[in-house]
């Protein structure tokens, strides 16, 4: 299986949580951004895991701005 719970909090922390944490971040025309904050951090104190919501919000966020962010 692929580590998602390591890379979010390792490899992926700083690009993954910019993508989906920016204020400039396509995800907060759709998601709350409190919501989406609350599962990083629970996510990155080791709470629970949230990697596969994570691994969503952060392709949803790469696909939208290839496609409709010019």
């Amino acid at each position: 299986s692929v580590p998602l719970a390591d890379w979010f909090k390792n490899e992926l922390q700083k690009k993954a949580g910019h993508s989906i944490l920016g204020k400039q971040s396509s995800l907060n025309h759709f998601f709350n951004r409190k919501a989406v904050k609350h599962i990083w951090d629970t996510h990155q104190s080791g709470k629970r895991n949230f990697s596969t919501i994570l691994w969503s919000l952060y392709m949803f966020d790469l696909w939208y701005n290839k496609c409709f962010d010019n």
